[in-house]
């Protein structure tokens, strides 16, 4: 079960008509998409007068979501997260990657190592049931430039699934602010509201059962109970501890970025108490809210 099932964007009643169903209120449509990118459901709702836009722009989005699973996706052989996993360098990595490895460190800091991309050999251990090896955890067995990005210990590989949906949404987002759509609502699993809905309605999204309103705002749920391995632990991993971590819970964020909700809710569902006040204090406009 993905995280995804426990996020929901409310009000769509809407057929699917080749993947873009219209309802329209005066001269403006409300277009509703839906597709498949990185093994999961994605979805938008786009507000425009004009349906050739809309559809050009979702031809352009769907260039983008390939060439970014092309360097996120760990279920694609040839993405270059990858390709540094298997020969533990790579050379002119992309920007994106780099400003995802950047981003990581800083809440590796800020949460003093529970964070820590470098378990992804948890989840290679865990969902065959054997026995992890520990060797390659820690955020030190990473060094990286703008030109190349080298894992020091030969059994580190890194994930960064706790970060990457949220670029992507953002990245989408940001092309759909610069081809003049204003109201729109992305839901990648982690999602963004811009503007508003017709008829001045804010959009709503539902995060465990609880309904939010969103405007120019990202968001994400982590729910430890969303993904569950075959040796019954689950997928949010505490890299001090090296293993499922014993604090998290179901957590719900609101931030100015879906990038930001993103990191923030898989670091905050982890960490114990103590590291929790502290990213709180580090991101007081964030709306945190965990059960």
């Amino acid at each position: 079960m993905n995280r995804r099932n426990f996020l929901k964007i409310i009000g769509i009643n809407l057929p699917f008509l080749c993947n873009l169903a219209i309802a329209k209120t005066t001269n403006l449509h409300r277009y509703y998409w839906n597709g498949m990118f990185f093994g999961n459901p994605t979805e938008m709702i786009i507000i425009s007068e004009s349906k050739e836009k809309v559809i050009k722009l979702i031809d352009r989005i769907i260039v983008e979501l390939n060439r970014l699973e092309k360097v996120f996706y760990l279920q694609r052989n040839d993405s270059q997260i990858n390709e540094l996993n298997k020969n533990k360098i790579l050379y002119s990595p992309d920007s994106d990657l780099i400003n995802a490895i950047r981003l990581s460190e800083k809440f590796y800091s800020i949460s003093k190592g529970t964070f820590d991309i470098t378990v992804q050999p948890l989840w290679n251990a865990f969902i065959k049931e054997k026995k992890p090896n520990l060797l390659g955890i820690g955020f030190q067995n990473i060094e990286y430039s703008n030109r190349m990005i080298l894992l020091s210990n030969k059994n580190t590989e890194i994930t960064l699934n706790a970060i990457a949906q949220g670029i992507i949404t953002d990245r989408i987002n940001e092309i759909l602010l610069n081809n003049g759509i204003n109201n729109c609502l992305i839901n990648f699993g982690e999602g963004k509201g811009s503007g508003i809905d017709l008829n001045n309605k804010k959009w709503k999204v539902k995060m465990n059962n609880i309904e939010y309103e969103i405007q120019n705002n990202g968001f994400s749920y982590t729910d430890p109970k969303s993904t569950l391995l075959p040796n019954g632990k689950h997928h949010l991993f505490n890299a001090i501890h090296k293993d499922s971590s014993k604090f998290s819970r179901p957590t719900a964020v609101i931030a100015k970025s879906a990038t930001l909700a993103d990191i923030l809710s898989t670091t905050y569902s982890i960490s114990d108490n103590l590291t929790r006040k502290k990213i709180k204090k580090a991101f007081p406009k964030a709306n945190i809210v965990s059960s």
